[in-house]
């Protein structure tokens, strides 16, 4: 076993003893985050990063908020068996291969949106954590000071203290620094619009910025604050407790100067402190650790759709007067109970200096003292992130966590205990849901099941939102979460819906059918069950019933006929799709996961654990009746189906070209005059996609010094393999309307589709047709129908040459000389024929 080990290390470009400084190098492990997030790491006192290679990747921890550990040994189990850890994979070559390193972060998205950025050397995680863990282009700008005019007009409002009726709560702020963030603070707090009497308390904690100083006296004068100058630097701490011990009879709100708060967020506030027993009150925020949303304890991106304004008013409306218990509060906005603060007294100031870790020693000695500590699930503060803290914060941040551990043995339990049970999730669905809500309001909402593995069936999905949404309805995705027991929902664009996960399939209250019916669909479609649970084939008929609508399915592979979705065996090879039911039950019984187990286990899929594909094909068959309608995007795949189905009615709906050439010339008005034939490959070439086939080519072209180059326009499963031969380039991934460009750069006189399964229809052959170029493909499938259909009948090879390179190079060469000597320039098709 440990020389298949390191073997298997040695196949994907692993070595142990270089595991702890590539990772060290990269830039994604944060110490600090993994010794926050690991107590017991932490206490023993060894090399943070050492713990991670050895024991903690593959326990399930994180060593930084955007790289999920256990969900990416999750969606890549073949790392179990020789132990690889995930982040040392991810970094090797798991980014390169389009493997997301979280389930909120997609790396072909990522990379769409960073054209500028050469992603075949830097990492896509490295660059997106290097910019702050945001999208520029998602990222809200940091608040701007109001013009002075705006708290002019708010001068005549009795806000401190000749109001009308006396204040019942203290907002305080302590200022230091950050003129933009603390004037946009206070003008957000007293602009507000509230029932609650209260008095807006400044602490201009001997504030560096003398522009800051002086616009606080500016409010004091108008009577706007209560402003409270320190006679030299005393920290937030001292702040605080200064602040409170101006009125004792009023509750607090502690309020750092980098929030901006909306709507009635004080009167929600106060409500929940009125309750039984309350010491703290924590709204949600983009920034506040267990309270964050949509995520917790991540700092979160900046939501594209809707601002947070329009955030909190939607956490107000969907979980009004909502709220549950958490271990402790956090500081950047904290309703305090005077009755708590009398009982459990002042913040800590001689054990932590002038700030970090003050509200949860409070908090938590509220607890002991009996006293609870709330998050308001219909508050949202933003917090824009700290501006107070000087270079020293790290080091006083790390003093402070260790002070906090040893004075509450129990804490770090506490706060595993309550991320496990994690009680605001209903809440965080809740807001989730009517942020979808809101989006898709007034438009006709058609539901497609699918899978979560990309490729052409993602292509459909962007097309069918497109052509839906320009007829004023909208596409929305359910996909397997996880093991497939479970759904998420999610939409086509930059729409993100993290708490739409886990969604229960069987109609339980909260699950998928409770999301759905508050969204209007009209119809369910449903393009794939790979990565779904046999089960699926139950749920879905009667999801489409609870919502009162129908069904119909588009067959995109062939997973109704057989487990492996691609009639592809070991070798690989294609099977050829034998009559006889005994072979197919011998291959499937020989097959791991992810093949049969795309469905689960064999004894999840078939009753006795035994495969039986005529019961598989019995139920699915079951399945496909019920549905409204059925539909394929080629000939051959509706006479494919056919011979397994006879009975059902398979209508041919063609899929449009996902791209054209923008100009007309299709890829080849460059072609190359004289030297080697180049063939081109197109797309993500994995072993059903003909990867072995490429490669035995490629290798047989170099040995013999035959006149052939290859060029793959894309990328393998392979790369390292193909790289080891002069003959063959690899572009590396690429936007579909950068295609055209590249094949242009490239010059090839030929393009080459080595794909070994019957296709159902096959987008890169659509883009190798427009450009005009002569194009090769097996003779199975849609792939060979459709090249038959444009007049390219001397493009399609016996699949017979796939197991003998040497012959396909022939041919392939043939071809090439052809296309170069031909009087026709090359031309881009007007019409792709399905």
């Amino acid at each position: 076993m440990a020389g298949l080990a390191r073997h298997l290390l040695r196949a994907v470009g692993l070595n142990r003893a270089s595991d702890y400084r590539l990772v060290r190098d990269s830039a994604l492990f944060d110490d600090d985050y993994y010794l926050d997030c690991n107590d017991d790491v932490a206490e023993a006192g060894i090399d943070a990063l050492r713990h991670y290679l050895t024991h903690g990747g593959f326990e399930g921890r994180n060593p930084n908020p955007w790289f999920h550990s256990g969900w990416y040994l999750a969606r890549n189990p073949h790392l179990a068996v020789p132990r690889i850890n995930p982040l040392v994979h991810f970094l090797a070559r798991g980014a390169a291969e389009g493997r997301n390193p979280h389930p909120d972060f997609d790396i072909a998205d990522y990379r769409r949106a960073h054209p500028q950025v050469d992603f075949t050397t830097v990492n896509p995680l490295t660059h997106f954590l290097g910019q702050g863990g945001r999208h520029p282009e998602r990222a809200a700008p940091r608040p701007t000071a109001p013009p002075w005019g705006r708290f002019v007009a708010l001068g005549t409002r009795r806000c401190c203290g000749d109001q009308a009726a006396p204040a019942t709560l203290d907002v305080i702020v302590p200022v230091y620094r950050g003129y933009n963030d603390t004037l946009a603070c206070l003008y957000s707090v007293l602009s507000a619009e509230v029932e609650t009497d209260f008095e807006l308390i400044v602490i201009d904690d001997a504030s560096p910025d003398p522009a800051l100083a002086d616009m606080l006296v500016r409010l004091a004068d108008l009577g706007l604050i209560t402003l409270v100058r320190n006679p030299r630097n005393l920290g937030f701490v001292a702040s605080v407790n200064r602040g409170v011990a101006l009125h004792p009879d009023r509750d607090i709100l502690l309020l750092n100067s980098d929030t901006e708060v909306y709507g009635n967020w004080l009167d929600r506030m106060a409500w929940h402190g009125r309750q039984p027993d309350v010491a703290t009150v924590t709204p949600f925020s983009n920034n506040a650790t267990i309270c964050s949303y949509p995520i917790a304890d991540q700092d979160n991106q900046d939501l594209p759709e809707l601002t947070y304004s329009d955030l909190d008013g939607l956490a107000a409306a969907a979980n009004a007067r909502d709220a549950v218990d958490i271990p402790t509060g956090v500081g950047f906005c904290l309703y305090i109970t005077r009755a708590a603060w009398a009982a459990v007294g002042n913040f800590d100031e001689r054990t932590f200096g002038k700030g970090y870790g003050e509200e949860n020693d409070f908090c938590l000695r509220a607890r002991q003292a009996g006293y609870r500590n709330l998050m308001a699930l219909d508050v949202f503060v933003r917090h824009t992130g700290a501006v107070s803290f000087g270079a020293d914060a790290r080091a006083t941040r790390i003093r402070n966590q260790a002070l906090i551990r040893s004075r509450y043995p129990d804490y770090a339990r506490l706060l595993r205990a309550h991320a496990m049970d994690d009680p605001a999730a209903p809440a965080r669905r809740r807001i989730d849901t009517a942020r979808l809500r809101r989006y898709l309001a007034g438009r006709r909402v058609t539901v497609a099941v699918t899978h979560a593995r990309g490729g052409g069936i993602e292509t459909v999905l962007t097309l069918r939102a497109a052509a839906l949404s320009a007829a004023g309805g909208a596409l929305i995705a359910v996909r397997p979460d996880g093991d497939g027991a479970r759904g998420q929902i999610g939409t086509l664009d930059a729409l993100d819906l993290p708490n739409l996960r886990g969604l229960d399939m069987t109609g339980a209250p909260g699950g998928i059918v409770d999301v759905l019916g508050q969204l209007g669909v009209a119809h369910v479609e449903v393009h794939s069950t790979v990565g779904w649970p046999i089960a699926i084939l139950d749920r879905i008929p009667r999801i489409a019933a609870a919502l009162g609508v129908t069904y119909s399915v588009i067959l995109h592979d062939y997973v109704p006929v057989c487990p492996q979705i691609n009639f592809v065996r070991r070798g690989p090879r294609y099977c050829g799709e034998p009559e006889d039911a005994a072979p197919c039950n011998r291959c499937l019984s020989r097959q791991s996961h992810p093949w049969t187990g795309v469905h689960g286990p064999p004894t999840a899929v078939f009753p006795d654990g035994r495969p039986d594909i005529a019961a598989w094909r019995r139920r699915y068959g079951g399945f496909l009746k019920t549905a409204a309608a059925l539909s394929a995007p080629s000939r051959d795949t509706v006479q494919r189906f056919a011979r397994y189905f006879p009975d059902l009615t398979i209508a041919c709906v063609p899929h449009p070209p996902p791209v054209r050439p923008p100009d007309g010339r299709g890829a080849t008005t460059t072609r190359a005059a004289d030297g080697p034939f180049r063939v081109a490959v197109i797309g993500a070439i994995g072993p059903h996609k003909g990867a072995q086939v490429l490669l035995g080519s490629v290798r047989a072209a170099y040995r013999a010094k035959r006149p052939l180059t290859f060029v793959v326009v894309g990328y393998t499963c392979m790369d390292r393999a193909f790289r080891r031969f002069p003959n063959c380039t690899i572009t590396g991934a690429y936007r579909d309307d950068q295609v055209f460009e590249i094949l242009r750069g490239q010059r090839p006189d030929l393009v080459f589709l080595p794909s070994i399964w019957p296709e159902t229809f096959c987008f890169t052959l659509s883009i190798a047709l427009d450009t005009g170029l002569p194009v090769a493909v097996f003779d199975i499938g849609a792939q060979a129908q459709r090249v038959r259909a444009a007049g390219r009948a001397n493009g399609v090879l016996p699949l017979s040459l796939a197991d003998r390179p040497a012959a396909l190079n022939t041919a392939l060469t043939t071809l090439a000389r052809q296309g170069r000597m031909s009087s026709d320039p090359p031309r881009m098709l007007e019409k792709t024929t399905g």
